[in-house]
């Protein structure tokens, strides 16, 4: 009995980890490609109601469908440890390099044009 509830507290944790992850690459994919302020209200909403469907499948399977308080406390520590250990830093990190690789391939872009025009005319 206490070893299941064990594996199901880690399971919630883990899906804590799992969805922070998630929503920490879709953030990082607005980034490489600006949407639309309506895009990403509609992606946020598919987000956390997939979320929560992927929650409940983890709450169903390891405990028969019963929320538990302890659940809920451990899914969202394991929200709030990606975050403050991996989550922040990931992001800025992924977004500064996707930023470079931009500005590189405009400059890149820009020379190709320029080589282009000399040689057309």
């Amino acid at each position: 009995m206490i070893t299941e509830q064990l594996l199901y507290v880690t399971a919630t944790f883990v899906s804590g980890l799992a969805i922070m992850f998630a929503y920490d690459a879709l953030i990082i994919l607005r980034e490489a490609l600006r949407r639309a302020w309506i895009c990403i209200i509609l992606e946020d909403f598919i987000f956390w109601v997939s979320a929560a469907f992927a929650e409940f499948y983890v709450i169903y399977r390891f405990n028969e469908g019963e929320i538990r308080f302890y659940s809920l406390l451990s899914l969202f520590l394991g929200m709030a440890v990606f975050q403050c250990l991996i989550g922040r830093r990931m992001v800025k990190k992924v977004t500064f390099f996707i930023k470079l690789l931009k500005k590189y391939l405009k400059n890149v872009n820009e020379r190709c044009r320029m080589k282009l025009s000399k040689h057309s005319s």
